[in-house]
């Protein structure tokens, strides 16, 4: 077999086994995802996460990318000199094709970038829409640079010079006034779904603790049924997000509960069981909806 072949052959095992890692782990993550409750919440969690962290992350290097070409257009006159005292002309005609190529490209990256922040559905989530003045002049420095030679002359230079450094104020603008994107998404993180997460897992300890109590009375052990009463009135005390009505008819059971349970009134302790289990299953129900 020709060595060639035997390449061929290994590439192709190398690419097939990093498939199925691939694959593996998304398996994986979607396996403890359904394990830790909550599974449809905490993907949508995972997926406003990944997006906020893309735009946060890549929102610099659109400044980055921007300033960059702004500084090789104001450098113009400069590599201009330098190009001119070069004595092998090849040599020259290359840099200078590679610095405009350079210079554009940069420019064309960061309306790319730009373009996908301020995709409709991304800037009812984030506010992206502060970028769309930077994206329209962006896209304007791109449409006259393909329009006309912005190197012909110095009355064009300035012009393309002037655009890209407004696309560059333009875009970093935002980052002075808009809202701050690493607050939003922090905060959407645990108003959105961190605090339901945690409430339902709040909700399945009180229902397991008051579970508890109510066999531990029906045994006839009302002191461990007291304890495992108070035990479920201070885990529901951690919920959030509940409506005042429901909070005062479930501090109400809570009360007939814990006083049920220091009688042994097991037929007492079952009626405020279920007051509480129907309203905390409720609200939990509400919890998972996602928009």
């Amino acid at each position: 077999m020709k060595i060639g072949n035997c390449k061929k052959i290994v590439n192709f095992r190398v690419l097939n086994l990093a498939i199925l890692a691939l694959m593996a782990t998304l398996f994986v993550g979607v396996a403890s995802a359904q394990t830790l409750g909550g599974n449809a919440l905490m993907m949508k969690a995972f997926t406003d996460y990944s997006e906020w962290y893309v735009i946060i992350t890549l929102y610099p290097t659109v400044i980055i990318l921007l300033f960059i070409a702004a500084s090789l257009h104001i450098a113009r006159p400069m590599v201009v000199r330098y190009l001119n005292r070069m004595t092998l002309r090849l040599g020259a005609d290359i840099l200078w094709e590679a610095w405009i190529i350079g210079r554009d490209v940069m420019i064309l990256a960061a309306v790319g970038l730009i373009g996908v922040f301020i995709v409709p559905r991304v800037q009812s989530d984030w506010f992206t829409y502060t970028l769309i003045p930077a994206f329209v002049l962006g896209v304007i420095t791109l449409v006259y640079k393909l329009a006309t030679d912005s190197d012909a002359s110095k009355t064009k230079y300035t012009i393309a010079t002037v655009l890209t450094v407004a696309t560059l104020v333009a875009a970093v603008a935002p980052d002075l006034y808009a809202p701050w994107w690493e607050d939003l998404g922090s905060g959407k993180m645990m108003d959105t779904y961190m605090v339901p997460l945690a409430d339902m897992n709040t909700i399945k300890d009180v229902n397991t603790a008051i579970g508890d109590a109510v066999t531990a009375a029906q045994k006839g052990d009302n002191q461990t049924a007291l304890l495992k009463s108070q035990e479920a009135s201070i885990l529901y005390g951690r919920l959030n997000g509940l409506d005042d009505a429901n909070a005062t008819k479930v501090q109400s059971a809570f009360t007939d509960l814990t006083n049920a349970a220091k009688s042994g009134d097991v037929k007492g302790m079952q009626a405020a069981q279920s007051t509480i289990t129907l309203t905390l299953d409720n609200f939990d129900a509400t919890l998972g909806v996602l928009d």
